[in-house]
């Protein structure tokens, strides 16, 4: 994470969502593996969890379009939540970093976006 930029890289969503009635974004995560088989069994866990996002995830999420570049995706948030404050591409990098890392998203090099 240290050596990327991401205000240059597009990030693509790779996990199934859906918008509450509230407009906030609810991932579905598929609890996979022999071990959450095995919690699933003997202990009642679900097949699938679900993970609330707040009003500014979901904002960042709603502009995860596989076009818009995390830059894109900053600029955007500055129109609509205009207290942002100097700190928003910090944490917006640090959001998409988690996105990434839990593989909710998949990023891309804006440089490579056109290759096949």
């Amino acid at each position: 994470m240290k050596n990327k930029n991401y205000l240059d890289y597009i990030p693509r969503i790779n996990q199934k969502w859906k918008e509450t009635d509230k407009g906030n974004i609810e991932l579905a995560i598929e609890n996979k593996g022999l071990c959450n088989r095995l919690t699933q069994k003997l202990l009642c866990k679900p097949q699938i969890s679900y993970i609330s996002l707040d009003k500014y995830g979901s904002s960042v999420w709603k502009n995860i379009n596989g076009k818009n570049t995390v830059y894109d995706i900053g600029q955007q948030l500055q129109k609509k939540y205009k207290d942002a404050g100097v700190e928003l591409y910090e944490r917006l990098t640090k959001f998409i970093g988690i996105l990434e890392m839990n593989r909710y998203i998949i990023i891309t090099n804006k440089r490579f976006k056109n290759r096949k």
